[in-house]
């Protein structure tokens, strides 16, 4: 049995009226997907689907966690994942996708959110891998690289005013 059918969602045949599913994305989910840039995690997605006679609206909410290495110290940590996003299906002659629309034929009687769910989690991810883990027992830092970036830090002298590169730039005769 596939994994990924659990992601799968009637819409032939359903009351037009709210309807809820539960989805809980580990590393069987991410595997999936070929040069994913997650490869473990924990996330739970909520899916809201509203249908009217014309379309359905599903809004997602995503939460968790995912592994990541840090990018401020390279210790490996639980970087946590927090989303939300709202897309419409609509009946159509043909599939296809236009931002947030994305048409399917009148004979399908199923919808695959897999993919949909994936690229949000993806797209949910902090750009800059860091998080506030003071408060985190034991804290997942790697203490010498911090001490040694601190270190670094202190030598830094900031740059001297009066010999700044557009003084320079101002003696240079036209």
């Amino acid at each position: 049995m596939n994994p990924l059918s659990t992601f799968v969602i009637p819409i032939y045949g359903i009351k037009p009226r709210e309807h809820w599913f539960d989805f809980i994305c580990d590393e069987t989910f991410f595997s999936h997907f070929e040069d994913s840039p997650i490869e473990r995690g924990l996330i739970q997605v909520k899916l809201r689907v509203f249908k009217t006679i014309d379309f359905f609206q599903l809004e997602f909410w995503v939460e968790g966690a995912v592994e990541a290495v840090c990018d401020r110290c390279t210790a490996d940590i639980n970087l946590p994942t927090k989303g939300n996003w709202t897309i419409v299906l609509k009946y159509a002659e043909e599939e296809r996708e236009e931002d947030e629309v994305y048409y399917i034929l009148t004979s399908q009687h199923h919808f695959d959110t897999s993919k949909i769910i994936y690229d949000g989690i993806v797209i949910s991810m902090p750009i800059i891998k860091v998080y506030d883990c003071q408060d985190d027992t034991p804290r997942p830092c790697n203490m010498k690289v911090l001490e040694i970036l601190e270190k670094h830090q202190q030598n830094i002298s900031p740059p001297d005013d009066e010999n700044t590169v557009w003084d320079s730039i101002k003696k240079i005769d036209f």
